[in-house]
């Protein structure tokens, strides 16, 4: 387990082709974890309305997982 001074853990994984990259901030949340609840929006997502997903491949660069001020941000410049 990490020591909460360190630097954040950043793990990368390409999920349902979208790269998905997990900045862990906290030594007590498991990074698979965030990756394997990822992996089942996708596969929802895939499952009941695959154009939809086609969409989000076309128009993202990937989707960032990490601790901030509110639920969700679009960064416009990184396309994440």
């Amino acid at each position: 387990m990490r020591a909460p001074s360190e630097e954040p853990l950043t793990e990368t994984k390409i999920v349902d082709g979208i790269r998905v990259d997990v900045i862990n901030t906290r030594a007590d949340i498991d990074s698979g974890r965030v990756f394997q609840r990822a992996e089942a929006v996708m596969r929802r997502v895939r499952e009941y309305q695959p154009w939809r997903l086609a969409h989000i491949r076309r128009d993202i660069a990937g989707i960032v997982v990490k601790r901030y001020a509110c639920r969700g941000a679009y960064f416009g410049d990184a396309r994440s």
